[in-house]
């Protein structure tokens, strides 16, 4: 019989344990919110460290809270520590993947130090999620472009292309693109597959043609002649 209490008093002591760790993950998210209000107020008026204090203390209340790992990031980041503020940005995106500003982040601080292939897949997963119009990814192509980021743009433009495949303006953007870079063959591919999709949009056969494609139009149902034998049996 001795035998069988030591095993009671260790589920006793489990159960004991399990009880407080139950009380240590309760949260409070009204007031991690309200900290993180505080806590971006002293980050706009550039007191970092008071804005980290109380960022703490908002993940103390609720350690979900995703703009708080967000804003704590920021800090993170404007206090020249990267590794840090690419921790809190991942938490961030984990907590809330539809949070644009983390993701981005993300993206833009992995790419500044170096780390091209993790931000190009932190892109391509953000962009495979994300559901927007076309114009929004092409938007989203331009400032990557424009930020020096040519893998993550030409995603973006592919993504656009995903989203709305019988709109010919993603392929024509992309064609943009790969013009302003010098790749004609790319640029071909590009205008190519916008024809495809409206053969008769306006400017596309002769761009094509200014850049030594042969490009052999349908011709309009309009202008079609009827042969007159098909003209008389359609008047009967």
């Amino acid at each position: 019989m001795n035998s069988i209490y030591p095993r009671l008093i260790g589920l006793a002591g489990l159960a004991a344990l399990l009880g407080a760790a139950a009380g240590c993950q309760s949260t409070n998210p009204l007031e991690a919110v309200r900290l993180n209000r505080q806590a971006q107020v002293y980050f706009e008026h550039g007191d970092y460290d008071q804005a980290m204090q109380l960022l703490a203390s908002s993940l103390d209340a609720d350690y979900e809270n995703c703009a708080s790992h967000y804003w704590l990031g920021r800090c993170h980041e404007i206090k020249n520590d990267p590794d840090k503020a690419v921790y809190e940005y991942r938490l961030a995106v984990r907590f809330d993947p539809a949070l644009d500003v983390a993701q981005r982040s993300l993206i833009q601080i992995l790419h500044r130090t170096g780390q091209i292939d993790p931000s190009v897949q932190a892109a391509r997963v953000y962009l495979r999620n994300k559901t927007t119009l076309a114009s929004e990814f092409i938007r989203m192509a331009e400032e990557f472009s424009a930020e020096g980021m040519d893998p993550q743009a030409v995603l973006a433009y592919q993504r656009a292309q995903q989203v709305e495949p019988r709109n010919p303006i993603p392929s024509i953007a992309l064609a943009d693109y790969y013009r302003a870079k010098g790749s004609k063959d790319r640029e071909i591919d590009s205008l190519t597959n916008a024809l495809m999709i409206d053969p008769l949009y306006p400017g596309l056969a002769r761009r094509l043609g200014e850049l030594g494609q042969r490009i052999d139009l349908p011709e309009p149902e309009g202008f079609k002649k009827t042969p007159p034998i098909q003209r008389d049996l359609t008047e009967m």
